[in-house]
C-alpha cells in the first residue's frame, strides 16, 4: 500500500523541476533619468515615489502651484513669475492617499523658488518653502504632511537604492536600452487605493489589474517612463498628453510566489484583469489588453511580472521586447 509521502513524491519532483526552470530576470545597469541616483527619498510612510527629469528644464504652468479657486493675479507672488516656470527636476512623494502629497522641485534660481513657494502657500492645506533654488511643498491633512516636511528639511533622506533596497533590485532588471528617453522612475504600492486613484485621474482604465495583482501576491512595483520627445507640461496631465509625447511605461513587480506558480496563477487570473492570450513578442507568448486610449502587455519572468503600457500596441510591444531581449 502506498503511503501519502510516496504519492506526493512525483508531484514534489515535478514542482522542483519547474522551479529550477523558472530563472529570474537578468540585472544590469538600466537606463534611468539623470540625477536619480543622487536624489534623496524622504523618510516617511510612502505609497508611491516618482522622480522626474529629462536632463533639460521642463516648463510647467505657474498655475500648478496656485490656489485653483483664485485668479493668479490676486496673488502678489505671481507678479515676479510668468505663465510658466522651468523645473530641472521634480520628485513626488505620495502618502496614504493621492490627497497626501510632497513635492521637491529644483528651479533655475533662488528668487524663482521663493516666489513659487509664496504662491503655493496660498493653497489650502499646503505648506511651502524655498531652500536655495529648491522648492519644498507638502499637502494634505493629518500628521503625515508634517512628518514629511520635517524629513525634507532635515535632509535625512537616503538614495533610493538604500531607502528601498528590494525595489532597487527590481529597477536593476529594467532594460539598459529601451525606445525613448527615460524621463521618470519610481515605485508604487499596489495595495490600498493609490494605484486606482492615480490611474483614474489620468483617465487610464486599469479595472481589474490591482485586484489581479493582489491575487498574485504582489504588493508593490517599480516603473520607468520613456518619452519620444522633450516634455512640456500642460495645465492638466491625462492620457492624451502621454499620447502626444509618445510616453510609455515599463513596470516590474515581484510576486511572493515562485516563477512556475506565478505563471500558473497569472493565466488563471488573466480574465479577471481583462488580459487576452494569443500575442507573441520576441518569440515569447505574452498577455495583452486594449485599454482604449492605451495598450498593455504583460509577461512573467521567473517570479517577476513585467507590464508595459504605451499609447498604442506597437509601442507597448516594443517596450516589452526591450525587456525580453535583455534576458
Amino acid at each position: 500500500m502506498r503511503t501519502p509521502l510516496v504519492l506526493l513524491a512525483p508531484l514534489a519532483a515535478s514542482m522542483l523541476l519547474a522551479l529550477g526552470c523558472s530563472s529570474g530576470p537578468v540585472q544590469g545597469d538600466p537606463a534611468l533619468p539623470p540625477g536619480f541616483a543622487e536624489a534623496r527619498v524622504p523618510k516617511a510612510d510612502l505609497s508611491a515615489y516618482v522622480y522626474i527629469s529629462q536632463g533639460a528644464t521642463v516648463p510647467v504652468p505657474t498655475s500648478w502651484f496656485a490656489d485653483p479657486a483664485l485668479s493668479l493675479s490676486s496673488n502678489p507672488a505671481f507678479a515676479s513669475l510668468g505663465a510658466s516656470v522651468a523645473l530641472k527636476s521634480i520628485t513626488l512623494a505620495v502618502g496614504p492617499t493621492v490627497d497626501h502629497l510632497g513635492v521637491q522641485a529644483t528651479l533655475t534660481s533662488e528668487q524663482e523658488a521663493e516666489a513659487v513657494a509664496q504662491l503655493a502657500r496660498g493653497r489650502p492645506l499646503t505648506e511651502a518653502w524655498a531652500s536655495g533654488s529648491t522648492l519644498g511643498l507638502v499637502y494634505g491633512s493629518g500628521d503625515w504632511p508634517g512628518k514629511l516636511k520635517s524629513s525634507i528639511q532635515l535632509g535625512d533622506g537616503l538614495p533610493f537604492s538604500r531607502a528601498y533596497t528590494d525595489s532597487w533590485q527590481l529597477l536593476r532588471m529594467m532594460p539598459e536600452s529601451a525606445p525613448g528617453q527615460p524621463i521618470a522612475v519610481g515605485f508604487a504600492r499596489t495595495t490600498g487605493s493609490v494605484l486606482e486613484q492615480a490611474s483614474a485621474n489620468l483617465g487610464l482604465d486599469l479595472k481589474g489589474v490591482p485586484q489581479a495583482m493582489g491575487s498574485l501576491n504582489i504588493t508593490q512595483g517599480v516603473f520607468v517612463a520613456y518619452a519620444q520627445q522633450p516634455l512640456v507640461a500642460p495645465e492638466h496631465v491625462d492620457i492624451t498628453y502621454f499620447k502626444q509625447h509618445g510616453v510609455g511605461v515599463i513596470a516590474a513587480a515581484k510576486s511572493s510566489y515562485p516563477g512556475f506558480l506565478l505563471g500558473f496563477f497569472l493565466n488563471s487570473f488573466a480574465n479577471q484583469a481583462g488580459l487576452e492570450k494569443g500575442t507573441q513578442v520576441s518569440g515569447r507568448d505574452v498577455l495583452a489588453r486594449d485599454l482604449g486610449d492605451a495598450y498593455l502587455v504583460a509577461a512573467p519572468i521567473g517570479s517577476v511580472l513585467f507590464i508595459t503600457i504605451a499609447p498604442d500596441k506597437s509601442g507597448a510591444e516594443a517596450l516589452m521586447a526591450a525587456v525580453l531581449e535583455q534576458q
